[in-house]
């Protein structure tokens, strides 16, 4: 386990995927997503984020849109001609 929790899973996936995608300029997320701050100072050495009652110490707001985007790595999700694909492969190999 790398991740002290699904919160910094998700977002982990969110930035390697960033590394290669394109959003739109949006300046309030652009400023969420690089308002977090992490650690691995914890008992596990897992990757941990920034709590939001820090975030708000800090004087930041909650990152929203940031989380929101974070969400959609929450779960891998395949291409719909993936699954079609695959269920066509299992038919053909039952038989079917």
């Amino acid at each position: 386990e790398k991740f002290q929790n699904k919160r910094a899973e998700m977002w982990w996936l969110l930035a390697k995927w960033m590394e290669t995608a394109s959003i739109p300029p949006l300046p309030e997320l652009h400023s969420e997503l690089t308002a977090i701050q992490y650690t691995y100072a914890n008992a596990q050495g897992r990757l941990q984020l920034e709590s939001k009652e820090d975030l708000k110490k800090r004087g930041l707001p909650s990152p929203d849109l940031a989380d929101a985007l974070a969400l959609t790595f929450a779960e891998p999700v395949a291409h719909p001609g993936l699954r079609a694909m695959r269920r066509f492969t299992v038919h053909r190999a039952l038989g079917a």
